[in-house]
């Protein structure tokens, strides 16, 4: 039950990209439509391939001396038991959505 609720609330954060892709086209005009939306699916794209390589092993290091950069961790994201992971990376995409629509 638990993995499931986090499962749909990430799918509902991931959904949001949506929502202020059309907020942002709606408040420009008609020719620069296509530059915003390609670049809230760039920094969808970009978010979840930055936050597999860094950040995630950033945030779950338990200890100190522990931390490993670039993906090198991989077969722990992948285990069924880590429903967080997806997630965290939607917050993190969500947020530098956010951030850049702001600018």
């Amino acid at each position: 039950v638990d993995c499931a609720f986090t499962l749909v609330a990430a799918w509902l954060t991931f959904f949001m990209h949506a929502g202020f892709a059309m907020l942002e086209s709606g408040s420009i005009r008609y020719q620069s439509m296509p530059g915003i939306l390609s670049k809230n699916l760039l920094a969808a794209c970009t978010g979840f391939i930055s936050w597999w390589l860094v950040g995630q092993v950033l945030s779950s290091a338990t200890h100190p001396g522990t931390v490993t950069f670039v993906g090198q961790d991989a077969d722990r994201i992948l285990q069924p038991s880590n429903c967080n992971w997806f997630l965290d990376a939607t917050f993190s995409t969500m947020a530098a959505t956010i951030a850049s629509g702001a600018v």
